[in-house]
């Protein structure tokens, strides 16, 4: 019988030094990850090195970190756990990134939804200038259609090889909530506005339009879609009960870098109310 290296640990052995359990080292063996020092090829016993409590200890922190195994496992055979550790940092750096806006948008939230009663401070008066639309109208449209309407708008534009800039607006021709029956207007800014367009290429539901220089009362709204109507509800209320406006109709002016973005908290709208 073969005697065992009296440096060699036992599994449970190993496991003590490791402050772990021997599941959790045959875990890592079975993907790969931890391979025995030596296996009695009599009885099948799993012995480790001491100095092998060290790699166990690497991919312990890699996966506590949430480095998925199979990266780790690449870490092992090719790169370097000093460069997989870098990804993993990235990662988490974006993670705390993206929970601090959640925390922004949500004590926002909570401060104009819940806590506050003078709006004042949450609106902003700002002036749009005067632009040349493209525009577009669903007579019958809903609000969670709405990019839907957008796309197709954009689809239209350019059949018709009309050039546009990287924002719009979303008109309502009434600015009380009804999500299932509403007038919408979506409206490109066209970059040439001397651009001529064919009459006849135009279906009814298409035209353009001069949008004057405007100025309204704007709420600067970054964050997920789900939540934009419970502000509008809030804020037009607010709107009337303070006589801000005499203006029946109310816009959304969308910018539309945030497609570049991988968060829903960068996704920026200003819900507009116009002054009259």
């Amino acid at each position: 019988m073969k005697k065992i290296r009296s440096d060699l640990l036992t599994i449970h052995q190993f496991a003590e030094v490791c402050r772990t359990t021997p599941r959790t080292i045959r875990f890592y063996e079975q993907k790969g990850l931890l391979e025995p020092s030596y296996i009695d090829p009599i009885n099948k016993y799993r012995y480790y090195h001491i100095k092998q409590s060290r790699l166990f200890l690497r991919i312990k922190l890699m996966q506590n970190f949430h480095t998925p195994l199979g990266k780790i496992k690449e870490a092992l055979e090719g790169k370097t756990m000093s460069e997989t550790l870098d990804e993993q940092l990235r990662t988490v750096r974006k993670d705390i990134i993206e929970r601090e806006k959640e925390y922004a948008f949500l004590r926002k939230m909570k401060a104009l939804l819940f806590d506050e009663t003078d709006l004042s401070r949450f609106l902003k008066v700002e002036t749009f200038k005067s632009r040349m639309l493209f525009c577009m109208y669903f007579k019958r449209g809903e609000y969670d259609k709405t990019r839907e309407y957008a796309l197709k708008t954009e689809k239209e534009a350019k059949r018709l090889g009309i050039a546009f800039k990287d924002d719009y607006f979303m008109f309502y021709n009434r600015r009380y909530y009804n999500p299932k029956n509403t007038f919408i207007e979506i409206c490109l800014v066209m970059k040439n506005p001397r651009q001529k367009i064919d009459p006849s290429q135009l279906s009814e539901t298409m035209y353009l339009r001069k949008l004057p220089k405007t100025h309204a009362y704007v709420y600067k709204y970054m964050g997920p879609f789900t939540y934009f109507i419970l502000l509008y509800q809030k804020l037009n209320v607010y709107v009337d009960q303070e006589n801000l406006t005499k203006s029946t109709i109310a816009f959304d002016y969308y910018l539309k870098y945030q497609v570049n973005s991988n968060s829903e908290y960068d996704y920026t709208t200003k819900l507009c109310f116009p002054i009259e």
